[in-house]
Order: structure tokens, then sequence, then C-alpha cells
């Protein structure tokens, strides 16, 4: 999955973020180009190619659920918390919930892999913590940017929308529920261009409103089809980008050229 580093670096940029956290197994080499002066990285997986003083950040070589569970996380507060959809679902709600103590008054969470997926590692995974979040933190609003069939969920802290209702009994029925049930709730994901999150950061949303900035007639217009594509998904995105938000699109192109910086450094490294 490509690394969202330039809507990282916007979000940073936007709500003056000082501290951020990358909590994940996978290899986090795009913390490396995260624009903050104090960074922590928690993995089970050493960075590949990076020492901890190249890579300006607090590596923590250590399970992330138990990172968060321990000592040396008790004072620790993020205004960034970076998260992957790297495990099953339970323990990747478990995390999320254990982020929550460590929550500054401005703290923005991005979580990485919350589109539906018919099959992947985890698969799901990311979206159902998104359906929990929806269900059982009604204080947590979100917004999420698709890309190339790939979802990313940002997340922030305010006040519950009145009209934000329960949906599933249990987080067992989220757990639970097969793919293409998955996919006619995808809504829930509240999907926009990248350009209305930061309209939308800081409101309490709720799921079932008309979209705003969404270029459909409702959130259930942009997964209406459960046999329609990712890529479907993605060309309704990409032409209301073209058309509404030239913001947006400058936005997906500094994305690319951050990709391409973080490719040369990968190279670079891979040489030496």
């Amino acid at each position: 999955m490509a690394s969202p580093l330039s809507l990282i670096n916007k979000l940073v940029w936007f709500r003056k973020a000082n501290t951020y956290v990358h909590l994940g197994e996978q290899n986090p080499l795009a913390a490396m180009g995260v624009a903050v002066p104090h960074k922590t990285v928690v993995t089970t997986s050493s960075p590949v190619g990076a020492k901890p003083q190249a890579f300006d950040a607090v590596v923590r070589e250590v399970e992330p659920v138990d990172f968060l569970a321990g000592p040396d996380a008790e004072n620790e507060r993020w205004d960034f918390i970076h998260m992957r959809a790297d495990r099953p679902f339970s323990r990747l709600f478990e995390l999320f919930e254990r982020t929550l103590p460590h929550q500054t008054d401005s703290t923005v969470w991005l979580v990485e892999g919350t589109g539906p997926a018919p099959s992947a590692p985890h698969a799901n995974a990311g979206f159902k913590l998104i359906l929990a979040v929806h269900d059982r933190h009604p204080e947590i609003s979100y917004c999420t940017t698709i890309s190339g069939g790939q979802g990313t969920t940002i997340l922030w802290r305010a006040p519950a929308h009145p009209d934000r209702r329960r949906i599933f009994s249990s987080l067992s029925a989220i757990e639970g529920l097969p793919f293409w049930n998955c996919l006619r709730q995808a809504h829930l994901l509240l999907p926009v261009c990248q350009g209305a999150v930061f309209h939308l950061l800081g409101h309490g949303l709720n799921p079932d409103l008309k979209p705003p900035l969404a270029g459909a007639e409702t959130w259930e217009e942009l997964f209406s089809d459960p046999t329609d594509t990712a890529t479907m998904h993605e060309q309704k995105l990409r032409q209301y980008i073209r058309e509404e938000t030239q913001e947006a699109m400058e936005g997906y192109k500094s994305e690319i050229e951050a990709l391409k910086e973080q490719l040369a450094w990968m190279r670079n490294v891979d040489r030496q």
C-alpha cells in the first residue's frame, strides 16, 4: 500500500502537531518523511536499512499493544497517531482503544487500509475498525479518502452528532461481517476527496447524512453496486476532483512526488 505521506504532512501542519507515533507491524519507513519535531515508531520489525539515529525517531521494537499498556508509554501523549490495518480486527480495535488515553486536545488518528477488500491479509479489519468506532465512540468523528481501491481514514475528537446511532448489536456482529455485507455498509466510511478532509476536521459528523463534498447525492451512491469495482469508486472520486476541487488534485500530485522521493531514498539505502 502506498504511504499517504503528503496527506500526513498536510494534517501535521494544519493541526500544528508536535508529536507523532507510528504503531504497526509493517516496516514503517514512511515515518521518516513526517515533518514533526518528536517522532516515535513502535514496530515488531526493525526499519529496513535505517539506523535509529538516521531514522530521526525513537524506535521501540515491541508489539504496539504491549508498548501502550506498559510503563514506557504511561506519560506519552501524541498529536498524531498513525496506524495500519495490519492485524485481525479484534487486535486492531484493542490497539485503537489503547491509544485513547494518549491523545491530546487536538489528536488526529490516521488509519491505513480501511477500504473493503475481498481478499487480503486481515481483509476488512480496517473497515470493521471504523464500524466499531462509529458504534462505540460517538465522540470520535472521521472521514475516508479512497485511492487505488485503498482507504485511509482520518479520525478526530468532536462533539457527538445528535443523530448518530449505533448500528450493530455487538463487536462480534461487526467481526463476523462477510465482504459483501461490508461493501453494503461502505457509506459508513464517509468517503471524501482529500481536499474535503480539512473542511470536515473538528466537526461532529453523522455518516448517514447527505455528503457535502463526495461528488454524489448520497454516501451510498459511491458504493451502491456490490459488483462495482474499486476502480470505479476511484474514477468517481477523481472525476469530482477534476471538476470541482483543484486543491485536491494538487494534493494528489504532491503525494506522487513524495512517494517518488521516498522510493529514491529506499533505492539509495539498498545501494549502501
